[in-house]
């Protein structure tokens, strides 16, 4: 901070020209633009600017004459929220005011009525969470009292959430559900939209379910606000959403009645994601496939770590039988090679029964594959997986000899010995 304030200060053109790019790159809080102005404009004004807004800030929450916050308009309250948090030091120091943390409890009221309806913005309780976290260990008893104020709007929220996840999971009443809407206004319309598309997390679950894709499906087109919440959730976990079975149908519902402009950003998703959705839609497929498994053994030998977890997700359950098969098993090698999919892979052999992972160790091109997972579990250092490996296969030794396991047999051999030589030299 002190180099920067020396640059401030200095006349000299090369100084204020590594200075202006700084200032580029600083971090600033939502709702406070963060361009640069052009050359002739002093940075210094602008600073100014907004050390006065917040002093003039400060004053008006901290004072004792009222101020009627309710009355605001939603920008102005936006604007307010986010000078306020825009550091934590200068949160900290309003609420610890009694009349601060009495204004700052009415703007939690107040933007807890907006419902976020600013797609893909957090409200600013969350953007807050830093001085919150200051709030915990402060003594003050204004600023606790704002966090429990707080506290209670978070748990308002989440039974709100529940209770909507209910609502729209339930196989009771689907077909009623388009009469139930028809009953809303927009502004409910957009509180529904607003909450459902909350969290990413939350939005899967609710679009995964059979009934829950079916009642989304009804909400989309209603409204240009409404589909704005829908369109911003879809593209966050667009890859995840094309790919599963029911959460799928929302997003083709949403090209069809997207407008142009959303509709072109969906179709460049598609393109980019296009190897990936194929794939993670086909793979099981290809890998059984005589001629497929080549174009599955190809992707993985690109060494994407992108398109080889989800080849690997998608596998996931059908291991250890693609591991009896001759190319089937190349894609298994090649899934235990990488650090992103060779969970996937181990944990499956790990949960197989003791009969057929004798049967798969001793056949022609399934004791390749176990072999496989010894030794890269050994070289990428996963004692955890080797070990418990090891421990499942250790009663299986003696079948495993004369057979195509006797590779196999020889590993646990030496896993058998270094074992004994360790317990005789701790005795």
């Amino acid at each position: 901070i002190n180099h920067r304030t020396m640059s401030l200060q200095s006349d000299c053109p090369f100084s204020m020209s590594p200075m202006h790019k700084a200032l580029q790159h600083l971090c600033f809080s939502k709702g406070i633009s963060a361009c640069i102005a052009p050359p002739g404009f002093s940075p210094l004004t602008s600073y100014l600017v907004t050390y006065t807004r917040l002093h003039k800030l400060f004053m008006k929450m901290t004072g004792s004459k009222g101020v009627v916050i309710s009355k605001q308009d939603r920008e102005e309250v936006l604007m307010t929220v986010s000078l306020l948090t825009s550091d934590s030091n200068y949160f900290m120091a309003v609420i610890r005011n009694q009349y601060g943390s009495r204004r700052v409890q009415t703007l939690l009221r107040v933007e807890s009525s907006y419902a976020r309806f600013r797609p893909g913005e957090e409200t600013w309780i969350a953007r807050a969470r830093s001085p919150f976290i200051m709030v915990m260990s402060d003594n003050s008893p204004f600023s606790m009292s704002t966090m429990f104020n707080a506290l209670q709007q978070i748990h308002l929220l989440n039974t709100r959430l529940k209770r909507l996840f209910n609502l729209m999971t339930s196989c009771e009443g689907v077909g009623q559900f388009k009469d139930l809407i028809s009953t809303f206004d927009q502004s409910q319309l957009q509180m529904m939209a607003s909450m459902l598309t909350s969290d990413s997390e939350y939005f899967m679950e609710v679009v995964s379910n059979k009934y829950g894709s079916r009642r989304v499906q009804k909400l989309l087109g209603v409204s240009v606000d409404v589909d704005a919440f829908f369109y911003d959730a879809i593209l966050q976990r667009f890859f995840d959403i094309m790919t599963d079975k029911y959460a799928s149908y929302v997003a083709t519902r949403a090209v069809v009645v997207f407008d142009q402009v959303k509709k072109h950003v969906m179709y460049k998703h598609v393109l980019h994601y296009a190897l990936d959705i194929a794939l993670a839609r086909n793979a099981l497929f290809l890998s059984n496939d005589p001629s497929g498994n080549f174009v599955v053994q190809h992707v993985l030998k690109l060494y994407d770590l992108r398109c080889t977890h989800n080849v690997a997700v998608s596998l996931r359950g059908h291991c250890v039988d693609l591991s009896f098969k001759k190319y089937g098993s190349y894609i298994v090698e090649k899934l235990l090679e990488a650090e992103v999919s060779i969970d996937v892979v181990v944990v499956e052999l790990l949960k197989c029964g003791g009969n057929r992972l004798m049967r798969l160790a001793r056949s022609e091109f399934g004791n390749f594959v176990v072999l496989k997972a010894l030794k890269v579990t050994q070289e990428m250092n996963r004692v955890d997986l080797f070990w418990d490996l090891v421990q499942k296969l250790m009663p299986l030794r003696h079948l495993l000899l004369r057979s195509h396991g006797s590779n196999i047999a020889n590993i646990l051999e030496s896993c058998s010995m270094a074992n004994s030589v360790f317990n005789v030299a701790s005795y």
